[in-house]
């Protein structure tokens, strides 16, 4: 019993699964959503003497476990069945096979296994193992409400998961003003720099389908650490600055095809700015299937991850004195919100999460902060996790204002206690 011929049916199954743009050899697929293929045998197929296994290989995930699931059986969640089709022949089989709401995202083999049913011991020379050509992607489907990056609306996965092109804006408050960006997450060059971030980590197996730590293995690698240089951007200083460098990126898969033919090493032209640091993680999470969007925050606190207290100095004419303000206040600063539902805090925390990859963890000097819940940060619920406490800090700081003499004396004239001065924009078409 050999397999002659294999069709995936690629384009029906992409386009059921809303995958059709992506531009990478292979099928690509959404998890928790059964596809179709067809395979044709040099001879019928009894179904009373063969045992037929589809087994899922995990490229993506160092030592990952297989995934072995038996012709109409399940295993782990995965099922696979046969299918009767109409005027069929009988050595032309159709097959359909459906992953779990929570299957583990990445790149897989497929390999089929016959083996013989009518025999009272086994050995290896009775197996038959045949190789699909292949590669299968799985990514997340923000389509299935069982999904943990289930959506509510056709509009949000449109503009969130959907959208390629949009607007970043920065400026100030007063006067924003946009920059175009091409996320192209369809892109191959963007979905392959995903999983290879994804692949350069060591999590232990019941940990990989949890979403949380796949966004903050992302925004570890959109910076480099200090003194390396294994992250998209090279490292900058220890205080990330919100200056716009010029080094042209307008688009992510321009700067992730970079950093793919060095070979994972920085791509040149500096280490970016905080904007373009959020427009790649945002390509980087759409390219996955994950709802993402960038957010503005006008007039945030800088170090208030480090102290909640921020002083300001104004001049005798009342004017601000620069040079000491800007050291603790930006004109604006940019992250990413990403759409999740969180099963490792109370359940109307899920939603919109906060992720911020040009930040920098004091504690343990990796750039990365988040995912942090909106719903916490509004409610004041600094307990959860990731990071709430440093990201409400930046919203919220308690900010003296004081004047400075001529001489360098300085007068306390106003305090305000956790006022949040900072103003939002989120939409980013």
């Amino acid at each position: 019993m050999i397999p002659i011929d294999i069709d995936m049916n690629l384009k029906k199954n992409m386009g059921e699964h809303s995958t059709i743009y992506y531009d990478i050899q292979g099928l690509v697929l959404r998890r928790g959503q059964p596809f179709s293929f067809t395979i044709t045998f040099n001879q019928d197929l009894p179904v009373d003497k063969y045992n037929l296994s589809f087994i899922f290989k995990s490229q993506t995930w160092q030592n990952f476990p297989r995934v072995k699931i038996p012709l109409n059986g399940s295993s782990n969640g995965w099922s696979a069945k046969r299918l009767s089709t109409k005027d069929q022949e009988n050595n032309c089989v159709y097959f359909q096979i459906c992953s779990p709401c929570d299957a583990t995202i990445g790149k897989y083999s497929l390999s089929l296994e016959v083996c013989p049913m009518n025999k009272d011991s086994i050995n290896t020379h009775d197996l038959l193992v045949f190789q699909f050509h292949a590669d299968i992607y799985i990514l997340f489907n923000p389509w299935n409400k069982s999904d943990a990056c289930g959506l509510l609306s056709a509009d949000q996965i449109t503009e969130y998961a959907f959208n390629e092109h949009g607007q970043i804006y920065l400026g100030s408050s007063e006067i924003p003003r946009s920059i175009p960006w091409y996320f192209g997450q369809f892109d191959r060059d963007v979905l392959l720099t995903a999983l290879s971030l994804l692949n350069k980590t060591s999590l232990p197996t019941e940990s990989r389908i949890d979403i949380s730590l796949m966004l903050r293995l992302l925004a570890s690698n959109i910076c480099s650490d200090p003194g390396a240089n294994d992250g998209i951007f090279p490292p900058s200083s220890d205080k990330p600055s919100s200056s716009h460098q010029e080094n042209g990126y307008t688009s992510s898969p321009v700067i992730l095809k970079q950093y793919l033919l060095s070979n994972g090493q920085s791509v040149q032209g500096g280490s970016g700015s905080n904007w373009q640091h959020a427009a790649v993680f945002c390509s980087l999470c759409r390219s996955l299937g994950i709802p993402s969007r960038i957010v503005t925050v006008y007039n945030a606190t800088c170090e208030a991850q480090e102290k909640e207290n921020i002083n300001l100095h104004w001049n005798t004419g009342q004017r601000p004195i620069v040079v000491v303000n800007k050291k603790v206040t930006r004109p604006w600063y940019l992250w990413n919100e990403c759409w999740m539902r969180r099963d490792d805090i109370p359940a109307q925390n899920s939603g919109w999460q906060v992720v911020d990859s040009s930040a920098i963890d004091y504690n343990t000097k990796i750039r990365r902060i988040g995912p942090c819940s909106v719903a916490a940060l509004k409610s004041g619920s600094l307990t959860l996790k990731w990071d709430t406490p440093n990201i409400y800090n930046v919203l919220n700081a308690n900010r003296s204002h004081w004047l400075v003499y001529p001489d360098g004396n300085k007068k306390l004239i106003s305090k305000n206690l956790l006022l949040n001065p900072s103003k939002f924009i989120i939409k980013t078409k």
